[in-house]
């Protein structure tokens, strides 16, 4: 369903607006929705960039979309890339996304081009393919053994 609007907006010092409080009150119904019918984790435990993606992978091809890459601090590509992350592998791919622990380039064989793995501190992998001049994250899972350099 939709919220009801609110009574009135937030006061003009308030830390937020009426836009802002919408959008978090929209994510936690969601949420709780989710729950309620047990699909899936609540993703509370999330650190606020990780929370940002996944708030962003649901807000892809809305109206919340331009609000939610204005307040982000980074250009709507790579909002976009930490979202697609978000989908493909959680929290493990918008960590891979930002700060991999290491990076591996492979020739995939079914492909013929090049693909990175990228490996998180907790030693989990996802693999990236490169996409209109942008890597992005395709799946979790393991590299080959071969690297191609």
């Amino acid at each position: 369903g939709r919220l009801p609007p609110f009574p009135s907006d937030p006061p003009a010092n308030a830390a937020f607006t009426a836009n802002g409080l919408r959008a978090l009150a929209d994510d936690a119904a969601h949420r709780a929705l989710a729950l309620l019918k047990t699909e899936g984790p609540a993703h509370l435990d999330l650190n606020p960039t990780v929370d940002f993606a996944r708030r962003a992978a649901v807000a892809k091809g809305t109206n919340r979309w331009k609000h939610l890459v204005a307040q982000s601090g980074v250009s709507s590509q790579e909002l976009a890339a930490r979202a697609n992350a978000w989908e493909v592998a959680g929290a493990l791919g918008v960590e891979v996304q930002m700060a991999p622990a290491e990076v591996r380039r492979v020739i995939d064989p079914a492909l013929g081009e090049a693909v990175q793995w990228r490996r998180s501190v907790s030693e989990e992998w996802v693999r990236f393919e490169k996409r209109k001049g942008r890597w992005e994250a395709v799946e979790p899972g393991t590299p080959p053994e071969e690297s191609a350099g």
